[in-house]
């Protein structure tokens, strides 16, 4: 026979109990075809910014300036010109780079006067100014990117946490733990891997996965310029997000009570009843859902980033310590007592939070293993510079002699070793305790040295229970304990 541990009264929600298996199997359903919808939106918004932003990178690639500028020397002004006339008459190819080098020379010699000046332009345009809007409007849109990754981010915690509740779920814990759940997973398949799929272009690779319209097709300088940005950028936002969130609670209580009693401290409540007064001057209900998915989603894109960004780690760092100190300054003077969770929301994070390190360990894997990322030694030449560069970094890699030099084989070693233990565990736990009994932690008997329940009782509580069980008998007509009880309580030596 096996038990399981029942919840707690406060953790049952008892008005949800009716609902049958079927009705959770469509309300589920229901719920997924509208997260999926939610995600195929976010997609499309995420790829439109993207490639427009991209597009117009493009138009000002990464050049050497160094090097255009000792090969035009003073003849740079002339061929800016030219190019410029060049990018006007051909919207979206490439500049040849003298547009650039020149703009940015004339911004440090000129600061005040180079953004106006035509240079000789034939119709008397700012050349440089339209490169510096150009960049500007660059650097606008991959910031924006990132604050409104954070917004469709809150619009799918808040859409999942409805979608949750309206589900109806028996208890507390499964409520909480169905929503961490569901909001982590919509929240770092938006955050990580969206980005990172627009973005890409499998088409050197066996299995492509249809990801071939992107214009990366590996990590390089290009990707940590774009989307590494928008990633760091999204990371450094959870760090303040919490303290922004207190004062715009605390901002949202004190109106709230300024508009139930005029504004002053002996001004009377507008309250009609009881509750309504509650309401207005207790804090909410704390809910932990969300602040668990936001940490592991911090924690997932930091492993799975971090070995090609490792200034994710002291981000997400400082991003758990403001959210505890926040956390904790809220228990204890914003929110409600909060209702009694059990242990088992706290062990099914702390599950999940165990996937990390593999993330951590095969993206670090295909960046260490990418001979062009870590040296320059292996790039191979572009016809043309809108076409996307070959990176000779395939799956087969790891097949090859070079997938397993310097510091790659450790960490798919790390790997392997890392899924067996996930996936069979239990498996191999379960057979080491076969082999070895010894090692088996069994229940262990803790001798606490107390005496049985009647030798305990004190003197007064022997008395007052000694009364009310006989009240019960002669007035009540009935018996509170049994007779054996009864007798044990009036003879047992008190200890």
């Amino acid at each position: 026979m096996k038990f399981t541990k029942p919840s707690e009264p406060t953790d049952i929600i008892w008005e949800n109990r009716h609902f049958t298996p079927m009705n959770y199997f469509w309300r589920e359903l229901f719920a997924y075809v509208i997260v999926g919808v939610l995600l195929f939106g976010s997609l499309i918004v995420i790829y439109v910014i993207s490639a427009y932003s991209a597009k117009l990178a493009a138009v000002f690639p990464p050049v050497s300036c160094d090097g255009i500028d000792s090969a035009y020397g003073d003849s740079l002004q002339t061929y800016a010109v030219t190019d410029y006339d060049y990018i006007e008459a051909n919207p979206g190819l490439p500049s040849s780079g003298c547009l650039q080098c020149f703009c940015q020379k004339q911004g440090k010699v000129d600061p005040d006067n180079f953004m106006s000046e035509s240079y000789g332009q034939v119709d008397g345009d700012s050349i440089c100014e339209g490169y510096a809007s150009a960049v500007t409007t660059v650097l606008l849109w991959t910031s924006a990117l990132s604050y409104l990754l954070i917004g469709i981010n809150y619009i799918l915690r808040t859409v999942c946490i409805m979608l949750v509740d309206w589900i109806g779920y028996s208890t507390e814990t499964i409520r909480l733990s169905k929503t961490t759940t569901v909001t982590f997973i919509v929240q770092f398949f938006n955050s990580a891997f969206l980005l990172l799929m627009v973005n890409a272009n499998m088409s050197e690779q066996p299995i492509t996965f249809w990801l071939t319209s992107g214009t990366m097709p590996d990590f390089n300088s290009a990707w940590f310029r774009s989307v590494g940005d928008i990633i760091v950028l999204a990371m450094v936002f959870n760090i303040y997000y919490p303290i922004l969130e207190v004062l715009g609670y605390w901002g949202l209580r004190i109106l709230f009570r300024c508009i139930d009693r005029g504004c002053t401290f002996s001004g009377r409540t507008k309250s009609t009843s009881i509750q309504g007064y509650i309401n207005t001057y207790q804090g909410p209900l704390y809910f932990m859902h969300y602040k668990y998915s936001s940490i592991l989603t911090i924690g997932y894109m930091t492993f799975m980033y971090g070995f090609g960004m490792p200034v994710l780690f002291p981000i997400a760092a400082l991003s758990f310590l403001v959210l505890y100190v926040v956390e904790r300054f809220m228990l204890f003077y914003g929110h409600i007592t909060p209702p009694m969770y059990d242990e088992r929301l706290s062990n099914d994070v702390l599950q999940k939070l165990q996937f990390a390190p593999l993330l951590y360990l095969i993206f670090g894997y295909w960046m260490a293993s990418s001979e062009q990322l870590i040296s320059n030694d292996n790039l191979t030449p572009m016809a043309n510079s809108m076409d996307t560069y070959i990176s000779g970094h395939t799956m087969g890699t790891v097949f090859s002699g070079s997938g397993w030099e310097g510091i790659k084989w450790p960490m798919m070693i790390g790997f392997i070793l890392l899924n067996l233990v996930w996936y069979l565990g239990t498996w191999f736990q379960n057979m080491l305790y076969e082999c070895f009994p010894v090692l088996r932690i069994g229940d262990i008997d803790i001798n606490e040295d107390i005496d049985n329940y009647w030798a305990s009782l004190d003197e007064e509580d022997r008395k007052w229970s000694t009364r009310e069980e006989e009240n019960a008998r002669s007035e009540l007509k009935m018996s509170i304990l049994t007779d054996h009880q009864f007798d044990r309580l009036k003879t047992e030596t008190m200890t």
